[in-house]
């Protein structure tokens, strides 16, 4: 069961194996109560690796940061809009004879038109550059795959399946992705 290269120690669920020929380990579970069943956990990635291991261009960097910006005053809209709407029932409240009522009105709409507007405009702008940003990672992780298939000696195309890793690094670049 030990292989070249790999550690064991025994854990609660069962046995388990870290792989430590890849730079990433893998975790496999050997769990002997349940009729020797192996469970494959992928490697896990720290948020930090997941923001610095691909798309590691100056635009992706620039559409990261002006999504995170840009989701911070869209998020900023709602509690300014929460506020404004606790004024409108002060001025609805109020006499309806004075002719300030009629401009209080008129002021309030055109708040609440500028906070729709300005929320809208930072809601887009967040979505557009965070899904560019995912977009040029998530080619960057399929480059970076294919460059280190390309390294590969002949003879790991005779043993290992190419054609079924590039269906996983397919589904893997989707979630990626989202």
């Amino acid at each position: 069961m030990k292989e070249e290269g790999a550690r064991v120690s025994n854990t609660n669920d069962g046995i388990e194996v870290l792989d430590l020929s890849s730079p990433l380990p893998v975790k496999q579970v050997l769990n002997e109560d349940e009729e020797n069943k192996k469970e494959v956990v992928g490697p896990l990635a720290n948020v930090t690796d997941v923001f610095t291991a691909f798309g590691r261009t100056p635009k992706v960097l620039a559409l990261r940061w002006c999504g995170v910006l840009c989701a911070m005053v869209s998020g900023s809209v709602y509690p300014i809009m929460a506020f404004y709407f606790s004024k409108s029932f002060e001025k609805l409240g109020a006499a309806s004879d004075g002719a300030d009522f009629l401009s209080d009105i008129t002021d309030m709409v055109i708040v609440f038109i500028i906070l729709g507007a300005v929320g809208f405009v930072f809601l887009v702008c967040q979505s557009a550059c965070l899904e560019i940003a995912a977009s040029e990672s998530t080619a960057d992780y399929k480059m970076q795959w294919f460059d280190a298939l390309l390294r590969q000696d002949m003879a790991y195309y005779d043993i290992k399946d190419v054609s079924a890793q590039a269906t996983v690094v397919s589904a893997s670049a989707a979630k990626y992705k989202k």
